[in-house]
């Protein structure tokens, strides 16, 4: 036979892959198929076939099941298994380690069975030095010769090993996710692509007394209120098409026939290719924590209102307190003036007149109007050191110390006392108001000062962080202007260190001291005023340390 003829005899082989190329170059002769110039028609015609289809095919042939293959199937047989020496092997080689399971099938057909078709079957085969575990999809389909006698099969074969291994784990975890869901409190569905439910918990049947078969599909959104169904529905349909978590709080009958809130919470689950594959889930019993919650907003609700009526009538006390003020420097005064110039020009014209009895009765009626007039002016201030709208200054310490001992340099002298500073340094400050703080404490040094001994008042300005203070009404983020007046007056107990601030409160007698009790009561509350603190110290016979804390922003 020359070279063209038998170029000509192998067109059958001709394709793009090896299988053609390993078909053409094995010596056939020595198998019970023969050399391929003897091949028949059909024979080649089946190889011509297997080898030009995409899809991964054998074929079987002769009676002793001589096992071909194509390219595509050769992926199938690893990097060292059997290939290429499978080739031109009777089949009872080819699948010699499940033979016993897949060769009755050939037999079977060869002898004249019907085609079949089975799907994912256990055919593990030897590849990449091992015996590997492997499932498969595969049609057997006879064909026939001349005397329509089955000369050979023609197998398709699909490798599902991947996607049994992979619908096993999901087999799995759906079963331990039962497990799991079934031994849960928490009432646990799960929904398919169609996005109805089709599993429930024992939790979902113990509240609403229904079996999981009448909760499927939809049937749970029966036990909704009425008055959410549809709106529910509407909402989880929409989360599910657009793949978004859906949450909500449901009002649901129980077994009972009762409403009760129930928080639900469904999450989607999504497919490779990122579309709706199903969705798990979850939902809790809230009833008695929202009730809870409801009549906790109900309280605070109730308790707004009541602090808006405690405000207007705040309001309303400051409009009264602006009243009083109004009154006291004006309607009140003017008549107390009057007494006193009345009762001044008695004394000065009639007074050498009076019975020793009514020179008694005035000089007790003047005191009495002075003090009425010390009354009123100190209460005046104590109005007005709500005000709070003045704007604050940086000013330094100094200054102010200054002025209030220009202001006081008479009283000083009359007493024969003095003011010494002894330290400065800035301070943030609403000036009229502060420098009543320094004029009441200096008075109040004159009025308690000690009888044997020069009266002397010393102040001290210095800034500190309030992180290094240890005071529980100290911000401990915000530095402090800290300012210390201390005397040498007659002192006080320790013990009423926070009661000397109190309106009206007198730790002495009128007949022992003048005054009204106000004055640090005003010191308090403009320092309150300027969102500081004050502090007093002392000690009986042995003066008064009054420190004020101011922040310094």
């Amino acid at each position: 036979m020359n070279d063209s003829t038998y170029a000509k005899d192998l067109q059958f082989l001709e394709s793009h892959g090896e299988m053609g190329q390993l078909i053409a170059s094995k010596d056939w002769s020595s198998t019970s198929l023969g050399p391929m110039i003897e091949w028949s028609p059909t024979l080649k015609t089946c190889v011509n076939i297997m080898l030009n289809t995409k899809s991964p095919m054998l074929m079987v042939w002769g009676d002793e099941l001589i096992c071909f293959y194509n390219d595509v199937f050769k992926e199938s047989l690893g990097a060292n298994g059997k290939h290429p020496s499978n080739l031109g092997v009777p089949a009872e080689l080819f699948w010699s380690e499940v033979w016993d399971d897949f060769g009755p099938g050939l037999i079977n057909l060869k002898q004249g069975g019907d085609a079949t078709w089975d799907s994912n079957q256990f055919i593990p085969i030897e590849r990449n030095g091992t015996l590997e575990e492997a499932y498969w999809s595969y049609g057997l389909s006879p064909v026939k010769g001349a005397n329509n006698e089955i000369v050979g099969i023609m197998i398709i074969m699909n490798e599902t090993t991947k996607a049994v291994l992979a619908h096993r784990a999901l087999v799995a975890s759906e079963e331990r996710f039962r497990k799991i869901a079934e031994g849960n409190l928490l009432m646990i569905a799960m929904a398919d692509k169609t996005k109805n439910a089709v599993y429930f918990n024992k939790a979902w049947s113990d509240y609403s007394g229904k079996s999981p078969e009448e909760l499927q599909d939809l049937g749970w959104m029966d036990l909704v209120h009425p008055e959410q169904r549809e709106e529910a529905l509407k909402d989880y349909l929409k989360h599910m098409e657009v793949n978004e978590n859906w949450e909500a709080e449901l009002q649901m009958r129980d077994k009972q026939g009762n409403y009760r809130w129930i928080a639900t919470y469904f999450m989607p689950k999504l497919a490779d290719d990122q579309s709706f594959d199903s969705s798990v889930g979850s939902s809790v019993d809230i009833h008695d924590k929202k009730l809870f919650s409801d009549e906790l907003e109900r309280k605070v609700e109730l308790r707004t209102q009541e602090l808006k009526a405690s405000n207007l009538k705040l309001e309303k006390s400051n409009d009264e307190l602006q009243s009083f003020a109004y009154i006291s420097s004006h309607d009140l005064q003017e008549p107390l003036r009057k007494i006193r110039t009345f009762a001044s020009q008695i004394v000065l014209n009639d007074y050498d007149n009076l019975s020793k009895k009514s020179k008694t009765k005035l000089d007790r009626l003047e005191a009495s109007a002075k003090r009425m007039q010390t009354l009123i002016n100190d209460l005046l201030a104590y109005s007005r050191t709500n005000d709070s709208d003045r704007a604050l200054e940086t000013l330094d310490f100094k200054l102010l110390f200054k002025e209030i001992k220009n202001d006081l340099k008479e009283e000083l002298k009359a007493v024969d006392g003095q003011l010494i500073l002894k330290e400065s340094t800035k301070v943030l400050v609403i000036p009229f108001q502060f420098k009543q703080v320094l004029y009441n404490l200096i008075s109040n040094a004159i009025k308690f000062r000690h009888p044997n001994r020069q009266l002397t008042v010393e102040f001290s300005a210095t800034q500190i962080d309030g992180a290094s203070i240890e005071n529980e009404h100290i911000d401990q983020n915000v530095t402090y202007t800290v300012i210390h007046v201390k005397d040498n007056g007659i002192g006080f107990n320790q013990n009423s260190g926070e009661k000397i601030f109190d309106v009206f409160k007198r730790l002495h007698s009128r007949k022992e001291f003048e005054g009204t009790g106000i004055g640090l009561s005003i010191v308090k509350k403009i320092v309150t005023n300027h969102e500081g603190h004050i502090e007093a110290r002392g000690s009986d016979n042995e003066g008064a340390e009054f420190i004020i804390y101011l922040p310094f922003y």
